[in-house]
C-alpha cells in the first residue's frame, strides 16, 4: 500500500512541477504596456517588419529540418521579445 501511495505523491509532484514550468507567465497581463508614442499605424508597421524579420528565418529552419512551425516561432518570439522590445 505504502508504494501506491508513493507513487501517487511523486505523480502528484511531478504533475505541480510541470504546470510551474508551463504555465509561468500566465499571471502576466496578456497585453503589452502602450506605446504611446507610435500611431496605430506605426505599431502595425513595426509589428510586420518583426514578423517578417523572425518569419524569413522561422521559415528556412522549417524547410531543413522539418521541426517547429514556423508561424509557432513567430509567436514565440513575440511573447518573449514583446515584439522585439527586448531584443
Amino acid at each position: 500500500m505504502a508504494t501506491i501511495t508513493s507513487k501517487i505523491r511523486i505523480g502528484l509532484v511531478f504533475s505541480g512541477l510541470l504546470v510551474l514550468l508551463t504555465g509561468c507567465g500566465l499571471h502576466q497581463s496578456s497585453q503589452a504596456p502602450a506605446r504611446t508614442w507610435e500611431t496605430n499605424q506605426e505599431e502595425q508597421q513595426r509589428q510586420s517588419r518583426f514578423i517578417k524579420k523572425i518569419g524569413q528565418n522561422a521559415k528556412l529552419v522549417y524547410q531543413k529540418k522539418h521541426q517547429v512551425l514556423p508561424s509557432i516561432v513567430i509567436a514565440q518570439a513575440i511573447i518573449e521579445s514583446d515584439w522585439g522590445a527586448a531584443i
